[in-house]
């Protein structure tokens, strides 16, 4: 989505809202831009159509495919309190995410003997789940 493109924007989040809705009975609150990328217009009208925008703090790169121990280690080494730590589910068709499957069996573990909890993002700033 370009900057400045607030009609998509608004027609793609009423889209996907409607469809959570259909399926899981409630319309979320929380918005993860693509990328990361953000404008003021993009973050004024998301407020208006009552979002909060979450980020991450700590970014895996999972996405480049390297091996689970780079991908452990992207996260492992960069982890503080109140992380928000971005791996991805999905990918391109030839996409592969077994790398990060893997990496997880790593981070996991390591973050628990390390006293960390895992929460969802609301709990994590007190915020609701859906609107």
């Amino acid at each position: 989505m370009e900057e400045g493109d607030i009609p998509t924007l608004e027609r793609e989040v009423n889209r996907t809202e409607d469809v959570i809705n259909d399926i899981l009975g409630y319309r979320p609150s929380l918005f993860r831009p693509p990328y990361g990328f953000l404008y003021e217009e993009l973050v004024e009208k998301l407020a208006d159509l009552q979002y909060q925008v979450i980020g991450w703090s700590v970014d895996s790169l999972d996405w480049q495919e390297d091996p689970p121990e780079v991908i452990a280690e992207n996260v492992l080494s960069n982890v503080q309190p109140g992380a928000i730590i971005l791996l991805h589910d999905g990918a391109d068709w030839d996409g592969d995410r077994t790398n990060t499957i893997a990496a997880l069996k790593q981070i996991i573990p390591a973050l628990q003997e390390q006293g960390y909890e895992f929460v969802t993002v609301p709990d994590l700033v007190n915020i609701p789940f859906s609107k």
